[in-house]
């Protein structure tokens, strides 16, 4: 099927308004909205990271040997990367290393 310039660039924009629609989507379901640290669950035994709590638009990490709460927002680290923060710390794996190599220093504040 041939399309013109036009409607091929806005099924472009369709198809990139619906992705970032379903990602953000995707995290709202497991929110906590208590906003309660939960146990990371550090499946490699050797992680950084003690508990998280995931929020809309947020995830809030507390790391061992720490009482400091840093809270990475979809503003200070973007949105893909906080839904990849937000998919690590429930599957329990990577959260800390991500931290460290992708989002150091992007945090929002600290708690």
């Amino acid at each position: 099927m041939y399309y013109e310039k036009g409607e091929r660039t806005l099924h472009a924009l369709i198809f990139c308004t619906l992705s970032v629609i379903f990602l953000i989507l995707a995290g709202c379901g497991n929110t906590n909205p208590r906003g309660e640290m939960i146990k990371y669950k550090n499946i490699s035994r050797n992680s950084g990271v003690e508990e998280y709590s995931i929020g809309p638009t947020f995830i809030k990490v507390r790391f061992k040997e720490s009482s400091k709460i840093y809270v990475y927002t979809e503003k200070s680290a973007g949105i893909l990367r906080i839904q990849k923060m937000k998919n690590l710390a429930k599957e329990g794996r990577g959260l800390s290393t991500y931290i460290s190599q992708n989002v150091r220093h992007k945090y929002d504040n600290i708690e």
